[in-house]
């Protein structure tokens, strides 16, 4: 782990010093990880809008490449704070840093509030106010998150969406009317989760009596940690063994997705690109993010918490789905583009704005 771990500073050393030496001032770009899918796929969708990237690091470590003049000013336009629910504890020393060495900052399509299992529900993030009145843009990903900042006093705070719905698609391939075909995503709890094993067994017989009803389930993994979950849920459910899919590109995920009919997913960035394919999903909320992104595009309806599991409940969610169907479908890919378009929109302001030329397609 230390020698991995050596060979990656030196890696971002030689990195930053190419950049220096070779090219313009780059925008730097702050996300929740890699491991995860959502979070891989969302630094592609930033990449599409902006270009080239560069990964910032820890607070620490861009005090140190800022001592070599490998961070700050000399070397970036400004920094992207991602896409993903990254204004909380997470990201707030780095941010604080990145201020300090007066770079100018701009949230896109990020979330407020707790980040997931590893927070607390309650995640405080009063002190966040002091950062973001500094910030340039403060673009976020839905309703809640706006009146969260809001209420702490942060100015000027807009909605722009999801960063992942920068992958929303024109025209999804239309449904066959005998495609009986679900998408399946869970979550193992672990951490702050307020849902237990228990949950997961219910959710496991709601797809066992879809799977009896014809349905034919596709389980799609979101994280390494998924795939064992899914097998379990599948065995527990006596649900037909076929691949656990961990898709690796953007095109491979919404290929999965676009001949279902509905996606059922725990994970937020799940739902998040299941409307990017044009497929409804049901939103099996965990967090108050998932509330954020549901408000976000007109789908309270179709969230149900996690927190008081309703098999019955979710059951006629899928229903809903199906009784609405095409114009569900219109719907959500109507919300979907839109939103694509905002997102490219506010780009182009925030390339105006920080004197970056624009990505060459």
């Amino acid at each position: 782990m230390a020698h991995n771990s050596i060979l990656s500073r030196l890696r971002t050393v030689l990195n930053r010093i190419s950049y220096r030496v070779f090219s313009a001032k780059k925008l730097g770009y702050i996300s929740g990880g890699h491991q995860n899918v959502g979070d891989k796929f969302l630094y592609q969708a930033a990449e599409r809008l902006f270009g080239h990237l560069v990964p910032m690091t820890s607070a620490g470590e861009e005090k140190k490449l800022k001592v070599l003049c490998l961070s700050g000013p000399k070397l970036f336009q400004g920094v992207l704070l991602g896409g993903g629910t990254l204004i909380n504890s997470y990201m707030y020393e780095l941010c604080s840093v990145l201020l300090s060495m007066n770079l100018p900052m701009v949230t896109l399509g990020t979330g407020a509030g707790s980040g997931g299992h590893d927070q607390p529900v309650d995640e405080d993030i009063s002190g966040w106010k002091p950062l973001l009145n500094r910030f340039r843009f403060m673009g976020v990903r839905g309703p809640l998150s706006q009146r969260r900042l809001e209420s702490l006093g942060v100015r000027n705070v807009e909605v722009v969406g999801d960063l992942g719905l920068v992958f929303a698609v024109d025209t999804p391939s239309r449904i066959k009317t005998t495609s009986r075909l679900f998408a399946i995503n869970v979550l193992p709890p672990h951490g702050f989760a307020s849902y237990d094993q228990h949950t997961l067994n219910q959710i496991a017989e709601v797809c066992s009596h879809l799977v009896q009803q014809g349905w034919n389930a596709i389980p799609i993994a979101h994280h390494p940690l998924d795939v064992s979950t899914l097998k379990a849920m599948m065995d527990r459910g006596s649900l037909p063994r076929g691949p656990i899919h961990l898709p690796s590109t953007i095109s491979e995920l919404l290929s999965l997705l676009s001949p279902c009919q509905v996606m059922l997913s725990m994970r937020l960035h799940g739902s998040v690109f299941a409307c990017c394919a044009g497929v409804p999903p049901v939103l099996l909320g965990y967090s108050d993010k998932c509330v954020d992104f549901a408000e976000s595009m007109g789908l309270l309806d179709f969230h149900h918490s996690v927190n008081s599991f309703d098999s019955d409940a979710v059951l006629g969610l899928v229903e809903k789905v199906i009784h609405e169907g095409e114009d569900l479908r219109h719907t959500i890919r109507q919300r979907a583009t839109a939103y694509r378009e905002r997102l490219i929109d506010y780009t182009e302001r925030v390339q105006i704005a920080l004197n970056v030329p624009r990505r060459k397609d």
